[in-house]
């Protein structure tokens, strides 16, 4: 009988993940525009995405996958509603009557929203993410007592900052949820898509090597918001752990096979 034991092979990310990882870079046209040394990458990075989705694409129509996809769809959406509701609120406070009220907005606004309402723009898994950083913020004690100014007016004004946190929460459930309807697809792991994947991971290690190698190689604060724009989800994705894989040893001599558990 063989023998299994637990073995661990180094992060790759599935066809899945890596598509959500490109198109998370492109997404961030003007961190290329701004560095010669990108030109051309952008169009590489299409390629490899558009590669990757066509690949993809005759997998993902189980019912099990769609339910999985719209659910993520409706968590992304209610991630954007609730941080345009806090964000919209702690506007209009900004043009308040009270100078109290105004001073305790623009308290808020940098610190919650130092980029207004990008973070509603960018990957999902980026966007996942962002929960556990804004939840630190929230802790604050100058973010206590700027709510505490407001929620004179608005009682419930510090729970819609939590429900931002909860939001990101539960967007990232439900993209790990895809990821396992996915890998749990008869066929999923045919030879096109294995190619495409491939390429597209190489095309998107080259990219990374080069953001921090080359184009934002700094420590200043604007290469390091450029290096977290454009490559920050893979590399937290490398950082994550090792893959856990099943390997069976059989007695009588013969090959060994390994299970990747997702």
């Amino acid at each position: 009988m063989p023998q299994d034991r637990v073995a661990y092979v180094p992060n790759t990310p599935s066809a899945d993940v890596l598509l959500r990882l490109l198109h998370g870079a492109i997404a961030q046209p003007a961190y290329f525009a701004n560095k010669p040394v990108l030109g051309g990458w952008r169009e590489e990075l299409e390629r490899a995405a558009s590669a990757l989705d066509s690949a993809i694409a005759p997998r993902g129509q189980t019912q099990s996958v769609v339910g999985a996809r719209r659910a993520a769809d409706a968590a992304d959406a209610l991630y954007d509603r609730c941080n345009r509701h806090l964000y919209n609120l702690l506007v209009g406070y900004a043009e308040a009557p009270s100078e109290a009220q105004r001073q305790a907005a623009g308290a808020l606004l940098p610190t919650l929203f130092p980029d207004k309402l990008l973070v509603t723009n960018r990957a999902w898994t980026v966007e996942a993410a962002s929960g556990r950083s804004f939840a630190k913020k929230l802790a604050l004690p100058e973010v206590a007592a700027a709510f505490a100014v407001l929620a004179e007016e608005v009682p419930s004004i510090a729970q819609k900052g939590d429900a931002i946190v909860q939001a990101a929460l539960e967007l990232g459930r439900t993209l790990d949820a895809v990821d396992q309807a996915l890998a749990g697809e008869a066929g999923s792991q045919d030879s096109t898509l294995f190619t495409a994947r491939v390429e597209a991971h190489t095309t998107f290690a080259a990219f990374v090597h080069v953001v921090e190698s080359v184009a934002y190689a700094s420590e200043t604060p604007a290469d390091k918001a450029a290096r977290a724009a454009l490559i920050g989800p893979y590399l937290r994705f490398l950082a994550s752990g090792p893959t856990k894989a099943t390997v069976a040893e059989p007695s009588d001599g013969g090959g060994t096979s390994v299970t990747a558990t997702p």
